[in-house]
């Protein structure tokens, strides 16, 4: 190994940092806040009020739906997802390693075996989170929403460790 290399970052001892001090003593609630605050009073800012359950439900259900396959042919973006076939990643979180759960055709486009809603990822996402998927919802165009929609969806318990 040469000089140059034995100065790239991952080759250095990992030590941990000194946990900067704050002028709000209140608002930390770990050691990693510190981080956090410290930064935003070295640029003259203050930490955001706590988000509402409703704001807090509809993050998730954004990140949630922005796992959802689409296809966006008529719209030219190249986004051409297949909406009836598609392959997701999951790891931590309570969900079981090496699990490979049902199969597509030979394009991967259409599900083929073990077919089930993509609502049911959901739902086992939220469940993993600690929340109740059948009984959270948020207010929004006059209407309480559930993420997984009118009917409710059932985890997938064969992901679950």
């Amino acid at each position: 190994m040469n000089e140059e290399t034995k100065k790239w970052w991952s080759f250095q001892k990992v030590s941990r940092p000194e946990v900067p001090g704050v002028k709000d003593k209140a608002w930390p609630n770990n050691p990693i806040d510190n981080f956090i605050l410290s930064k935003l009073e070295s640029v003259g800012l203050a930490p955001a009020q706590p988000a509402s359950r409703e704001a807090l439900v509809r993050r998730v259900y954004y990140d949630l739906i922005g796992r959802q396959p689409t296809a966006e042919y008529a719209k030219g973006s190249g986004r051409d997802h297949h909406a009836y076939g598609f392959t997701m990643w999951m790891a931590g979180g309570g969900i079981k390693g090496g699990v490979s759960l049902g199969k597509t055709d030979e394009l991967g486009a259409t599900a083929v075996e073990d077919r089930m809603h993509v609502k049911r990822i959901h739902a086992t996402i939220l469940q993993q989170m600690g929340l109740d998927p059948n009984r959270l919802s948020y207010f929004y165009g006059g209407l309480d929403q559930r993420l997984v929609g009118v009917e409710g969806a059932k985890p997938i318990t064969e992901l679950i460790a």
